[in-house]
């Protein structure tokens, strides 16, 4: 009614310190229940809940208000009062240490994934110097022939011409997409030990032989050093000799 309108405008601050104020908070829902029962009088009829959520909410800011008494049974019933509380916190705890697991979880299976992959590409490298090493003496621009029969030998003057080759623009990229990050090097070793390197200007009295040269500006991996013996044919002396090829792949 108007009367009761008119009280709560007028102790509205009075009755905003209800949590603080226990003055308050004893004449708060005495206030309430009556401005309820005179609203129901006037609208429908007396002590009608028209609205549930109007009661609800009467209801479980009185429980919430009741929380702390222990005459007050409902609480403990619907929340279980500290055990309820102490139930919540355990499961709150359980939740976070499980989330905890599953992303040191993740991460181990990350790292485990990540290393099977390296050592995957690891041996993918072994086994593409190993391809190298079986096939490069059987490259057009190394093997030797005679009377137009190859054979098991790799010719020293084709090196010379496919160092020269090599250092052209316009096949660089070919041969790039062929060997990738290698340095390629062939040693002459016996009969004659010759330690001099090989270029297009010398390439009569040298036996090293920097046929393919490819280093990353930055190195990001390991270097995978591998050799072999191979057999030299030297043209200019109608001549066999023994040699060593060796090959450095870089992880780019």
């Amino acid at each position: 009614n108007a009367d009761a309108e008119k009280f709560i405008d007028k102790e509205k601050n009075f009755y905003y310190s209800y949590e603080t104020n226990p003055e308050a908070k004893k004449k708060l829902f005495p206030l309430l229940f009556k401005y309820w029962l005179d609203t129901t009088t006037l609208r429908t009829n007396k002590g009608a809940i028209g609205h549930e959520d109007f009661a609800y909410a009467v209801i479980a800011k009185y429980l919430e208000l009741k929380r702390n008494d222990p005459n007050e049974p409902l609480w403990n019933l619907f929340f279980n009062g500290k055990k309820g509380q102490l139930q919540i916190q355990e499961t709150i705890l359980v939740v976070f240490i499980f989330i905890i697991l599953i992303m040191f979880g993740l991460v181990l299976f990350y790292r485990v994934q990540l290393a099977s992959i390296n050592d995957d590409f690891n041996q993918f490298q072994n086994n593409k110097i190993i391809v190298d090493f079986l096939t490069l003496g059987d490259l057009p621009e190394f093997s030797c022939s005679k009377l137009g029969i190859r054979e098991s030998c790799i010719d020293t003057v084709k090196l010379n011409s496919f160092m020269a080759l090599n250092n052209s623009k316009k096949y660089r990229d070919y041969y790039f997409d062929m060997f990738g990050y290698k340095n390629i090097t062939i040693y002459q070793i016996y009969p004659e030990r010759n330690t001099k390197i090989c270029s297009p200007s010398n390439f009569e009295e040298c036996g090293v032989w920097n046929i393919y040269v490819n280093k990353p500006l930055k190195q990001n991996g390991a270097k995978i050093v591998r050799s072999t013996p191979v057999s030299l044919y030297l043209p200019d002396k109608d001549q066999y000799a023994i040699g060593l090829l060796v090959v450095e792949a870089y992880d780019a």
